[in-house]
C-alpha cells in the first residue's frame, strides 16, 4: 500500500506543485498538491501505527514530537509538549499504539483549529495508566465548539478510546478546551 499509492500521491504532488509554478490556475494546483502531501502523510502514519517495528511508548513519543514540530512550522502554532513517567523501554501494543497516535493528531488538530490564543498545551504521562491531556485555550463560551463538540472527529476519537479499553473526557470552561485520554 505505501509502496504503491506513496509513489502515485508523490508524483500527483510533484506535478501539482510544478505546474502551480508555471500556470495562472496555482491556488487550484496548490490544493491538490497540499491534498496528496496530507494522503503521504497520513497513509505513512497508519503504516508505522502497524509496523512492529516501533511498538515502544518511546517511539509513540518521538512520533508525537514529530508531528507536533511539523504543525508549529505549518501553522506558526505556540505549542507545549511535555511528557512524565518512565517510559524509555515500555513495549507498547499495536491497537494502543495506533488508536492512541490517531486520537492525540485528532485532539491536537481540533486544539490548533479552535485556539483562541496562546499555546496549546500536550501532557503525557506514563505511570500505572497511559495518559494525554490536549488543552487550548478558548473564548468563553467557546466559539464553534458546536462543530467539533458534536462532529466526527470526537466520535471517532471516543471509538477508539473503547478499542483500547480506555476513557476520553472533554471539557470546556474558564478559557479552555480539554481532552483527556486515560489508557
Amino acid at each position: 500500500l505505501h509502496d504503491e499509492v506513496g509513489s502515485s500521491l508523490t508524483r500527483i504532488y510533484f506535478q501539482a506543485d510544478l505546474l502551480r509554478m508555471k500556470e495562472e490556475n496555482a491556488p487550484a494546483l496548490q490544493k491538490i498538491a497540499d491534498t496528496s502531501r496530507d494522503a503521504l502523510t497520513t497513509m505513512s502514519d497508519m503504516v508505522w501505527s502497524i509496523d512492529a517495528r516501533f511498538d515502544t511508548a518511546a517511539d509513540l513519543v518521538s512520533r508525537m514530537r514529530d508531528y507536533i514540530v511539523k504543525l508549529q512550522q505549518e501553522l506558526g502554532l505556540g505549542c507545549s509538549f511535555q511528557v512524565t513517567g518512565g517510559y524509555e523501554d515500555k513495549p507498547l501494543s499495536q491497537i494502543i499504539r495506533q488508536n492512541f497516535f490517531l486520537i492525540f493528531k485528532e485532539a491536537v488538530n481540533n486544539a490548533a483549529r479552535y485556539a483562541s490564543e496562546g499555546a496549546v498545551n500536550i501532557h503525557l504521562h506514563f505511570g500505572k495508566r497511559l495518559e494525554l491531556t490536549v488543552q487550548n485555550p478558548c473564548e468563553e463560551p467557546p466559539r464553534s465548539m458546536a462543530g467539533y463538540q458534536v462532529g466526527q472527529g470526537l466520535e471517532h476519537m471516543k471509538l477508539r478510546a473503547g478499542r483500547m479499553k480506555g476513557e476520553l473526557e472533554t471539557c470546556a470552561g474558564k478559557g479552555a478546551f480539554k481532552v483527556r485520554l486515560s489508557v
